[in-house]
């Protein structure tokens, strides 16, 4: 049980940035899988000018498959790079909350959901456990743990990314009841 107990820390660690690497996964394939559509995405922010929203969107999904290859790898230099990009799309999706146009796609990978403050907080839980695991402990630390501790850290990401497809279905309901009534209104 103590030796459990003193991989801990380190297996939360690794399980947020596996978990981190299937999201970055699943939003990248979907991104570069439907280009236009995610260029429309983009477009809809209205956060930079027209003429830069293609290569914008290109440097998106390559900015999403280096933090993949970063977090794989535990680069030094890009080590922060996925938690600072989820911090951008945080920005990003406050910036058009506030202005009220809470109608946009959030661009997130999978289904599409507008945007909410829910997202923002989302986002932000998310590049803060990001940061803390990379900044903890990377994955050449842990490849002499056993089948137990694998094991233990592939239930954590299962139940991790149960709960975050929970969140997001909750978030999505969230919208729909919203704009079911404004329409009453």
């Amino acid at each position: 049980m103590m030796e459990l107990a003193a991989h801990t820390i380190p297996l939360m660690a690794i399980s947020i940035q596996i978990f981190a690497i299937i999201l970055f996964i699943e939003a990248a394939i979907h991104k570069s899988s439907a280009y236009k559509d995610f260029v429309g995405i983009i477009s809809g922010y209205r956060l930079i000018p027209i003429s830069l929203v293609w290569s914008a969107a290109a440097l998106v999904i390559f900015a999403e498959f280096l933090a993949i290859i970063s977090l794989l790898l535990m680069l030094p230099f890009l080590k922060y790079l996925a938690a600072v990009m989820l911090v951008g799309y945080a920005i990003a999706i406050q910036v058009n909350v506030v202005r009220g146009r809470t109608e946009i796609d959030c661009g997130c990978g999978g289904q599409s959901m507008p945007i909410s403050q829910s997202l923002v907080s989302r986002n932000l839980v998310i590049a803060i456990l990001l940061a803390w695991s990379t900044n903890t402990v990377g994955f050449t630390g842990l490849v002499e743990l056993g089948l137990a501790y694998w094991i233990l850290v592939g239930g954590t990401v299962l139940g991790a990314y149960l709960f975050y497809l929970s969140y997001n279905q909750l978030c999505f309901n969230q919208s729909l009841q919203s704009n079911l009534t404004r329409k009453e209104l």
